[in-house]
């Protein structure tokens, strides 16, 4: 059977030092970073904000590019419009057969 190994001496002592500056050192960091802000007092100041001036951005589509050699050799291909047939069945509710047994 296995029976727990007591820690005894020096050991002890160093493995309390260490949870103890682990436990340190989490301390100050919760309190740098989140508690520190809290405890502070107030203090309302005024700040002068200047306004961002964003200039106008040109919205017109150029299309003097599509004169130009690339743009030139393209080729339209296709029956163009596209005719739209007839959608769906007739009767959407009727079975529909998955093999040639079913049907």
């Amino acid at each position: 059977m296995l029976l727990p190994k007591k820690i005894r001496g020096p050991k002890k002592i160093f493995l309390l030092s260490v949870m103890a500056v682990l436990v340190g050192v989490t301390a100050y960091l919760v309190y740098d970073n989140f508690l520190k802000d809290l405890m502070r007092p107030s203090a309302i100041t005024e700040i002068q904000v200047t306004p961002l001036v964003v200039p106008t951005i040109n919205t017109k589509f150029e299309t003097s590019f599509l004169s130009q050699e690339p743009y030139t050799r393209l080729e339209e291909n296709g029956n163009l419009p596209v005719e739209i047939g007839a959608l769906g069945r007739p009767n959407p509710f009727q079975s529909i057969p998955f093999s040639i047994l079913e049907q």
